[in-house]
C-alpha cells in the first residue's frame, strides 16, 4: 500500500552517512531536491499508487529494506512518490538503464538523500524491475509537470526578490523541517 511521505523533506546534514561525513548542500542533487515541490508532487500523484502497485512492490521487495519502509496491513510494502519520481528523474537526466540506475544509486548517498532516504544504506533501496510500474504511474507528463512547478517557483522568487538567498538555506517554498 500507498504511504503518504510529505514531510520526510531533510536536510542534507541530517543525512546519516555511516563512514563520517556530511553531504555537501551545493552538490547538485541536493540542489535538485531544494527545487522540487516535493510535498505537492506527493499530494498530486499519490493516487497513482494503488494497491496493485503495492502487490508488485512486495513481490519484489527483500525483507532485509523493510526497515526503511512502513508495512501494508496486507503484506506490502510502501513506496513514497519522492523515491519513484527521484528515480526517474535521476534515469532521465543520466541516461542510465534500469540495473545501473540501481547501482548507481546503492553507492551515491547524494542520490539516495534525492530520492528521500534518511540516511546512506548499501542495499539496493528497490529492485530495477520496479521502475517499469514507477513509469507506468509517472510516466513523462509528470515530470513535465514537475518541471513547470520547479520553473513556476523559480518566477515567483526573482519576483519576490529571494533569487539571492544563502546557498546553504533551502528555498522558503519548500518542505523542510522548521
Amino acid at each position: 500500500m500507498y504511504a503518504n511521505h510529505q514531510d520526510q523533506q531533510i536536510l542534507p546534514g541530517n543525512f546519516f552517512l555511516p563512514f563520517g561525513g556530511r553531504l555537501s548542500e551545493n552538490n547538485r542533487w541536493v540542489q535538485l531536491s531544494y527545487l522540487i515541490p516535493w510535498r505537492r508532487v506527493e499530494q498530486e500523484y499519490s493516487k497513482h499508487f494503488s494497491k496493485h502497485f503495492s502487490k508488485h512492490f512486495s513481490k519484489h521487495f527483500s525483507k532485509h529494506f523493510s526497515k526503511h519502509f512502513s508495512k501494508d496491513v496486507r503484506g506490502g510494502r510502501a513506496v513514497s512518490v519522492r523515491m519513484a519520481l527521484g528515480a526517474l528523474i535521476i534515469q532521465e537526466r543520466e541516461g542510465f538503464s534500469d540495473r545501473h540506475l540501481v547501482q548507481h544509486i546503492t553507492g551515491n548517498p547524494y542520490l539516495q538523500y534525492f530520492i528521500g532516504l534518511p540516511a546512506y544504506q548499501e542495499e539496493p533501496p528497490f529492485d530495477p524491475s520496479l521502475l517499469t510500474h514507477f513509469r507506468k504511474r509517472l510516466g513523462p507528463d509528470v515530470i513535465n509537470q514537475v518541471n513547470e512547478w520547479i520553473v513556476q517557483a523559480g518566477l515567483k522568487d526573482e519576483q519576490n526578490g529571494d533569487d539571492d538567498q544563502n546557498n546553504n538555506e533551502p528555498p522558503g517554498n519548500l518542505d523542510s523541517p522548521k
